[in-house]
């Protein structure tokens, strides 16, 4: 993933747990095809910065209520090697329904991974992923719970896009890069992105220009992944997922966000 329009600062954040302790006192064993992966990781980083995720994720279907689905599961877990290794900076999960105010925290803290070389952060980097999603899977039912609603509203996700944004790069020093990923089918029943099943590509694009958008400037990479694959009943029809597409695409261009991307397929590692 190539990250453009680096961000300066980052803050002491209240309330975040920092895990790079717990990096640190766990080296588990790495397969050299394991640490080979890790090491093109880190060669993708950007250069002298430190890379913030927020990884939004849709629970208003049943597909990922009662936990994160495989996929999902990988894209979080991505999310969060990228985050240690690419300068240890702050990664966050949130799971969302109805709108801003129907939004839960699952996991927030910075992620660092200690070692006097490369390879020995490196090396830690597996005990440090499954300490973090051994944590999700604590906090995850928890959060979802307090999500009563169950209509979408993936449009009102950019606004705690921009407060995620706002938050890690406030202040201090150094180079920041942010990025968020909004994991949803796409498919609005509430707010500004309930978009009819006929509507036309060019329509989607024209509703999407109506819309009022927040401030993304500060996101380098705005992801909305898994737009059009639905978890349960019959699935959208190809015209659907396009016209879904074009209108996310343009939705994210609108905020200013370095890199937009809108996709179906989750591709490891990004």
């Amino acid at each position: 993933m190539t990250y453009t329009n680096l961000r300066r600062a980052l803050p002491a954040v209240l309330g975040i747990v920092a895990l790079g302790l717990l990096a640190g006192c766990s080296d588990a064993p790495v397969t050299p095809g394991e640490l080979g992966r890790l090491q093109q990781v880190a060669a993708s980083c950007p250069a002298d910065a430190t890379a913030h995720h927020q990884t939004r994720v849709d629970v208003s279907g049943s597909g990922e209520r009662s936990g994160l689905s495989s996929t999902t599961r990988q894209v979080v877990s991505d999310a969060i090697e990228r985050t240690a290794i690419c300068g240890g900076g702050t990664y966050s999960l949130v799971v969302f329904s109805a709108g801003t105010a129907h939004t839960a925290s699952v996991f927030e803290s910075t992620l660092t991974l200690q070692g006097a070389t490369e390879n020995a952060r490196l090396r830690r980097m597996p005990a440090l992923l499954e300490e973090t999603l051994e944590q999700i899977d604590q906090a995850y039912p928890d959060a979802v719970a307090t999500l009563t609603d169950g209509s979408t509203d993936v449009v009102a996700q950019l606004s705690g896009a921009a407060e995620f944004a706002a938050q890690v790069t406030l202040g201090g020093g150094g180079e920041q890069v942010v990025a968020v990923t909004i994991r949803t089918d796409g498919i609005g029943t509430a707010g500004a992105g309930s978009l009819p099943t006929s509507i036309t590509t060019s329509q989607a694009v024209a509703a999407a220009d109506a819309i009022t958008v927040p401030d993304l400037s500060a996101v380098d990479q705005l992801t909305f992944s898994g737009i059009g694959r639905v978890s349960s009943g019959t699935a959208p029809s190809t015209a659907y997922v396009e016209a879904l597409k074009a209108f996310y695409q343009r939705l994210g261009e609108r905020t200013g966000a370095g890199s937009v991307l809108v996709v179906t397929e989750h591709l490891e590692g990004r």
